[in-house]
């Protein structure tokens, strides 16, 4: 489509030479953007997940597989 928005945008490889980053900081620089717009969503997962942990194996085995006591009984338990 000539004249298209698409093609009017530049690419975002090509931005980072404006900013005189390699692309390797470029990444490292938005990962960082990203973790700091969404650190409350992260702290809130986080703290909940490690709600559900009791410092034993068992369960970090249901954090980890999303099963329950009942479910992992059912299997065999967790040895």
């Amino acid at each position: 489509m000539p004249g298209s928005m698409r093609e009017r945008q530049p690419n975002v490889w090509e931005l980072r030479v404006f900013l005189g980053q390699t692309k390797k900081q470029y990444v490292a620089d938005a990962v960082a953007y990203y973790t700091d717009l969404r650190r409350g969503e992260i702290e809130k997962g986080v703290r909940a997940s490690l709600a559900t942990l009791d410092g034993g194996r068992d369960s970090a085995v249901r954090l980890l597989t999303g099963m329950s006591d009942k479910q992992t009984e059912e299997l065999g338990g967790i040895g």
